[in-house]
């Protein structure tokens, strides 16, 4: 082995022995990669193209209410949760005229209108118990000449609560196909009128049944005058004594009432909507002053359905009229009365049915609990969530996998908060388009960094293996992360050492460029021969370079095959003496010494600096051998040779007194390797997993 310096300067550089050689050589070849530390940003381009290209996906998904039926189940849902309240909070009670009533009392098509007044004086007889409105959704337009007009006339007059739905004429009924009926809102608000419609938007929920001329029904608007046509209102004597309300409400686009009309005109007079009269009823009998609920340009107001048909407490009218309910539950509250068995049944939110009276409740329960809000406007939520998300992403689009996804888990949280408590103080938004492209970005920017790590592993994988062989490197990178721990384990190995007979000498006669050009060239054949025979390159020392057979991995006939790389070293030589003496005037010799046995195989060092190497008395040996060879020769030792048996040719070159040895060792010099047709396969296949 050589002497060499411990360090040198070549070309301005400072070289480290064991490693300058093979850095020069691929700096001079240019073949030497750049060494591209991981980036922490994934790139500016990047982040601003998919910003402004999610910006517009999710603003135009925004306008256009992509996912609106899907958006609207999950809002229902969010804020069902939120906005939720028991029987005892609300302030609504239904009566109904359900199938008992009619078996008892017949159709109410039939019924006297004393029937109706005998309610409410019940009801209202005993100020104690007394409700404070009365919602009549029932159809009074004709006058009946038996005498109950009158009373009910008399009974309305004397209590003062009773407000009356404004219906759709029969008319106007028998035109209609039974399906979805296409209405907007109109308004005129105190001393002015204004018309406004929406052309995709549905009056009263959606699909409806058959309608009975007894029940009332949503009012058609006119869209260009703001007025309504054929509509039914309650006979002449009996307007002046009760308020009047119109029964019309706005339906989204999957068809679920969430917007009510504040007022309308009726043939050029003004009237509410049926819930806003009730609920004025409501105040007026409770000494509060009306104000009118936050409204969009459409003059219609928002709201959330806090309860369904459970959430009601709805008592037979029958059961009423005959005492078995107790008139105290009727104590300040609002009383709706409805038929309910025309089954009118409208879709409400997250697919629950309900009564057309029971959409009425929700909407009084939003006004007297001040829930009552207004939609966003469509351009102003695709701006908002257009700007949320290309900051979102542009943010996010560096971040690593931990962080992106507790951001992203905080904001999807921060974001049905922040919806919810607008929803709470009257503004309506869509949460799940903003939901989808957060969790969607999360997505690409996580796939997109793995993949750039993934890159990066293997191309720092790839450079690390012009350093260290790439089966330490395997070795290294297992189970997906860098095992850096120092330790090893012990293993029979064979260890091959070559060396540049006269390398000293060589150093001191020629330039250090030629030096270091003869010196790659050499590494170079020693590598490839290491490598062709399955065999690890530990290190380079100097002009030596060290090997191991079935290390780190197992090796069938691993002496065979560190026989048969130190006999290819050899072969090719004649190959490299033939180069170095065209070019430089001289000629390179090596000698090779090769030993088996148990050694410490692992990482070897400190926690600051380590190398995975073999240490031992069989490295030591094999290190001697080479020593002790002459230019050409192929030293082994007496174990080597037994296990190598009859496929190498040795000679007994004699009893050798060894560094470090007390006794002499026998050692023979391969002459020839008798060459299999086919070399043995390694039995442990190397599996690299980079993560």
């Amino acid at each position: 082995m050589s002497d060499g310096k411990k360090n040198e300067i070549y070309d301005g550089q400072y070289v480290i022995p064991e490693k300058s050689a093979w850095e020069n050589f691929k700096e001079r070849f240019h073949r030497q990669p750049k060494l591209r530390r991981p980036k922490k940003r994934l790139g500016k381009a990047y982040a601003v193209i998919g910003a402004l290209f999610f910006a517009t996906a999710t603003g135009l998904c925004s306008y256009y209410g992509v996912f609106s039926s899907a958006d609207y189940m999950l809002s229902d849902r969010i804020f069902r949760l939120i906005n939720e309240r028991d029987e005892e909070d609300t302030k609504v009670r239904i009566i109904s005229i359900d199938d008992v009533s009619v078996k008892e009392y017949g159709k109410y098509k039939d019924w006297s209108r004393s029937r109706t007044a005998d309610l409410i004086k019940r009801l209202d007889s005993v100020a104690e118990r007394a409700p404070l409105a009365i919602g009549l959704a029932l159809d009074y337009t004709e006058e009946k000449s038996d005498g109950g007009d009158d009373e009910l006339v008399e009974v309305c007059k004397e209590y003062g609560n009773v407000c009356i739905a404004v219906t759709r004429s029969a008319s106007d009924r028998r035109g209609s196909t039974g399906g979805t009926e296409k209405a907007s809102s109109s308004a005129s608000s105190e001393g002015k009128e204004s018309s406004a419609g929406t052309s995709d938007e549905k009056a009263a929920g959606g699909d409806v049944q058959p309608e009975r001329p007894e029940e009332p029904s949503p009012v058609t608007v006119d869209e260009n005058t703001g007025s309504t046509r054929n509509v039914q209102i309650p006979y002449e004597a009996l307007r002046p004594y009760v308020s009047l309300g119109l029964m019309s409400m706005m339906g989204s686009r999957d068809g679920v009432v969430r917007e009510s009309i504040l007022r309308s005109l009726v043939n050029g007079s003004k009237y509410d909507s049926f819930s806003i009269a009730v609920y004025k009823k409501f105040l007026e009998s409770s000494g509060e002053t009306y104000t009118d609920p936050s409204t969009n340009s459409q003059n219609n107001f928002s709201f959330n359905y806090s309860r369904t048909s459970e959430d009601y407490d709805i008592y037979s009218f029958y059961d009423v009229m005959e005492g078995t309910v107790n008139p105290k539950v009727f104590k300040d509250s609002i009383v709706l009365v409805a038929d309910y068995t025309n089954n009118e049944v409208q879709r409400g939110p997250n697919n629950n049915d309900l009564h057309a009276i029971e959409v009425q409740a929700n909407v009084i329960d939003a006004l007297v609990e001040q829930k009552t809000g207004q939609s966003v406007s469509k351009m102003f939520m695709a701006v908002l969530y257009a700007i949320f998300i290309a900051l979102f992403f542009f943010i996010t689009a560096s971040r690593s996998g931990s962080h992106l996804v507790l951001e992203t888990l905080f904001l999807i949280i921060a974001l049905v908060i922040t919806c919810a408590v607008l929803d709470l103080v009257g503004f309506y938004l869509l949460i799940l388009i903003p939901l989808v492209f957060l969790v969607v970005i999360m997505i690409i920017n996580l796939t997109t960094r793995y993949v750039a790590l993934w890159k990066s592993r293997h191309h720092l994988e790839d450079i690390l293996t012009k350093y260290v062989d790439k089966n330490i490197v395997s070795e290294i990178v297992s189970e997906g992360e860098i095992a850096v721990r120092i330790g090893g384990i012990k293993k029979d190995i064979a260890v091959l050492f070559v060396d540049i007979r006269g390398f000293t000498s060589l150093s001191e006669s020629m330039d250090p460029e030629k030096i270091v050009d003869i010196l790659n060239r050499y590494l170079s054949l020693v590598s490839e021969a290491i490598s062709k025979n399955q065999g690890t390159l530990d290190k380079f020392i100097g002009d030596a370079a060290m090997a191991l057979f079935n290390s780190p991995f197992d090796l069938k006939n691993y002496e065979y095959h560190a026989a048969c790389a130190a006999w290819d070293i050899k072969e090719s030589a004649a190959e490299l003496n033939e180069m170095c003496e065209k070019e430089y005037g001289k000629k390179v010799n090596f000698g090779v010494g090769i030993h088996c046995g148990e050694a410490v195989i692992g990482n070897i060092g400190s926690e600051l600096r380590m190398d995975y190497t073999a240490i031992g008395d069989t490295v030591n040996t094999a290190s001697r051998l080479e020593s002790s060879a002459a230019a050409g020769q192929i030293l082994i030792s007496e174990e080597m040779k037994k296990r190598l048996g009859d496929r190498v040719i040795t000679s007994f070159v004699g009893d050798y007194t060894l560094k470090g040895k007390k006794n002499t060792v026998p050692v023979y010099n391969i002459d020839a390797v008798v060459r299999e047709e086919k070399q043995e396969e390694a039995a442990a296949p190397v599996e690299r997993i980079i993560i």
